[in-house]
């Protein structure tokens, strides 16, 4: 299921299938999710698109194959992780003065976050009217205001957190 994959954060998957047949051949294959009705037969194919059913959690997928004889293979399964929650921002916590104006010192801004899908995280920081945001990957930043020029207070600065296993971002 998606090359392998452990984790998952669609519900559509890409099935990767293989089977021989040394006397009359493939000739067919039907699907099923756990606890779910197979699909029809239809003709045997080495990839398929596949809906898992919705819903956070493992999901397996079974597929048995028959050939030209009619003879039907044993029930095959693989499982993948359905992860349907982004990651979690726990605390924004700065010390400085990202909201005293017109001028700010440096702030050092820590954010702290979990994934529910137990991945490691990687940050997004962006300054959205002024300054600068440093380094703008990490869970700890500096924040620097513009040195000169109209100052939009109070500054607002943005991080976007993703999840390694899932994508999902928030």
């Amino acid at each position: 299921i998606n090359g392998g994959d452990v984790y998952t954060s669609s519900t559509s998957v890409t099935l990767t299938l293989s089977a021989s047949d040394t006397g009359s051949g493939i000739a067919d294959m039907h699907i099923g999710n756990y606890l779910q009705p197979w699909d029809p037969w239809e003709p045997y194919t080495t990839t398929k698109i596949w809906d898992l059913m919705p819903g956070a959690g493992e999901k397996r997928v079974y597929v048995q194959f028959r050939d030209n004889a009619g003879n039907i293979s044993a029930q095959y399964w693989d499982s993948i992780i359905l992860v349907t929650n982004p990651p979690v921002i726990d605390n924004i916590n700065y010390n400085g003065c990202i909201s005293e104006c017109p001028t700010c010192p440096n702030s050092h801004i820590v954010v702290t976050a979990h994934d529910p899908a137990s991945g490691s995280l990687s940050y997004a920081w962006t300054a959205l009217n002024g300054g600068t945001v440093s380094p703008t990957t990490g869970a700890v930043v500096n924040f620097d205001p513009p040195d000169s020029g109209p100052h939009p207070c109070p500054y607002n600065v943005r991080v976007q957190v993703t999840s390694s296993v899932s994508g999902l971002t928030t």
